[in-house]
C-alpha cells in the first residue's frame, strides 16, 4: 500500500502536467459556458480548504482533537472537489499564456513552479498520511471487537 501511496503521488501531479501537452475535448458551447465559471469555484474551494487547515491549526493548539479532525477532512474533500474542477477545466479550454514582460514574467513563473513543486511534495506526504490514519483506524476497530467473544 505504501508504494501505491508514492506512486499516486508521484503520478496524479504527472498526469496534470502531461494534460496541458493534451487537446481540449470538444464539448457543446452550453457546457463551455459552464466550464469557463470553474476558475472562480477553483479559487472559493481552495480558499474554503485554506480556511479548514487554518482552523485546523487553531484547533491542534487548543488540544480540540475532534474538530481538528474534522476540518483536516473538510479540507481533504474540498482538494479532491478542486482537482476535480481544475481537471474537468484544463481538459476542455486551451490554456492561456501568461503575457507580461519584464519582472512581473519572472515573479509569476517562479510562484507557479514553486507551488507546482510543493504540490507534488505536499501530496506525497497527504497521501502517506492518510494511509498511516487508515491503519490505525483499522487496528482501533479491530482490537475493540477482539475481546468480545
Amino acid at each position: 500500500m505504501k508504494r501505491f501511496v508514492w506512486v499516486a503521488g508521484v503520478a496524479i501531479p504527472l498526469l496534470v502536467a502531461v494534460m496541458f501537452f493534451l487537446p481540449g475535448l470538444d464539448v457543446s458551447p452550453e457546457m463551455q459556458a459552464w466550464l469557463h465559471q470553474l476558475p472562480a469555484l477553483n479559487a472559493t474551494i481552495n480558499g474554503s480548504a485554506f480556511l479548514c487547515l487554518l482552523g485546523s491549526l487553531w484547533a491542534i493548539r487548543r488540544k480540540k482533537l475532534v474538530l481538528h479532525q474534522r476540518l483536516n477532512t473538510t479540507a481533504l474533500v474540498l482538494s479532491a472537489l478542486f482537482l476535480l474542477s481544475y481537471v474537468s477545466y484544463h481538459i476542455t479550454t486551451e490554456s492561456t499564456p501568461f503575457c507580461k514582460e519584464g519582472t512581473i514574467r519572472v515573479v509569476y513563473f517562479f510562484i507557479l513552479i514553486s507551488q507546482k513543486m510543493h504540490s507534488q511534495l505536499t501530496l506525497s506526504k497527504l497521501a502517506s498520511c492518510i494511509y498511516s490514519l487508515i491503519l490505525r483506524s483499522i487496528a482501533s476497530f479491530l482490537s475493540a471487537f477482539s475481546g468480545i467473544r
